[in-house]
Order: C-alpha cells, then sequence, then structure tokens
C-alpha cells in the first residue's frame, strides 16, 4: 500500500504547517507503514526534503522540461548549477538522499494529461499549453499502484486568474511562470 503526495517546500505558511503534521500523523495511523512518495519539481524542491517528511519517503522528480533532469544532473554529480530555465531558481545545495530519488516516467505524465484530462500534448497555435498539476499526477501514479487510494481536497487556480497563489503556501502567482512558459515555447519551435 502507498500514500502518495504532493506536498510543499519547507517554506510553507506557519499557519498551515500544523495542518499538515495532523494530516501526516493521520496518514501515519491509517498506514502504519506505507511507502510515501513526493512528487516535486525543481522549483518546488526543499533544499532539505527530510526537515518536513518521513524517514523513508521516495522522492519523485516530476520532469516537465529538459532543464528539470539537468537540474537533478548537477545535483548528484556536484556539477557547476545553471539557473536558467526555471520560473523559480531551484536549490542549488540540495541535502535529499540519493537513494530514494526517482523520476517519473514521462509516460505518467502523457497518460495524465492526454486520457485522464484530455489536455492536448501538442496544443494547436490558438490553445493554450497546459500541464497536469504533481498533485494530480500522483493520484494518477497512485490508482495505478495502489489497491485504496484516499485524497484529501487540492485545487489549481483558473488560468484567467494570473494573480491568484499557485498554492496554500508561498506567494507566486501563475504571472511569476508566464516567462518561463514562453521561452519553452519558443525553443520548442
Amino acid at each position: 500500500m502507498a500514500a502518495v503526495y504532493s506536498s510543499p517546500p519547507s517554506d510553507s505558511s506557519p499557519l498551515f504547517f500544523p495542518f499538515l503534521q495532523q494530516l501526516y500523523a493521520c496518514l501515519r495511523a491509517l498506514f502504519p507503514s506505507p511507502v510515501f512518495c513526493l512528487f516535486f519539481y525543481p522549483e518546488s524542491a526543499s533544499y532539505n526534503p527530510g526537515l518536513n517528511n518521513e524517514a523513508g519517503t521516495l522522492m519523485v522528480l516530476v520532469p516537465f522540461k529538459q532543464q528539470d533532469l539537468r537540474w537533478l544532473k548537477e545535483i548528484l554529480y556536484n556539477e557547476k548549477r545553471v539557473r536558467k530555465g526555471f520560473w523559480k531558481p531551484p536549490p542549488q545545495i540540495w541535502l535529499g538522499d540519493v537513494s530514494k530519488i526517482r523520476v517519473l516516467d514521462p509516460h505518467f505524465l502523457h497518460q495524465t494529461a492526454e486520457k485522464l484530462l484530455r489536455i492536448p500534448l501538442n496544443p494547436k497555435k490558438n490553445q493554450n499549453s497546459a500541464h497536469p498539476t504533481t498533485g494530480i499526477l500522483a493520484i494518477f501514479v497512485a490508482l495505478n499502484y495502489c489497491d485504496v487510494v484516499h485524497i484529501a481536497g487540492f485545487g489549481y487556480p483558473i488560468s484567467k486568474s494570473i494573480n491568484h497563489p499557485i498554492h496554500y503556501y508561498g506567494y507566486d502567482t501563475m504571472k511569476s511562470m508566464k516567462h518561463t512558459m514562453e521561452t519553452a515555447k519558443k525553443k520548442a519551435l
């Protein structure tokens, strides 16, 4: 059995963090020896994932773009860090347990987008580019591997609301991601 979740980085709101601790305590009570998986991308990574996660948590990198894989390689091999191509600077030092790192198979990203959400993988010129969130990806993976899946609420701001916060923590908005998405589109052409 696995408990799969998408979690905020260590700079969580002090008001919300006690709720997260309570939620994880409930998960531990329901599943005494689960496999915890934290789905993340470089911009959402905490420099020390051990601070807010269970000791055996598997860290699952969701590679939304090529730079995400490059970031992981630079961290693992202690290479010079390149900060270009991210909408928010990822940690330059990452204290994660390398034996607990996994990379999500792009198949799950494609299946979640195409089959579950019906988001076109190659949008037409008049369509906006969209990607599944780490939360829905975690749910899709859990539905494929787990006998029972319990889901606690989550959401994402509508695309028309560019000044609405992306998450329940922090102050990043959809507008802050706009430059990175435009750059990625140009490079893809």
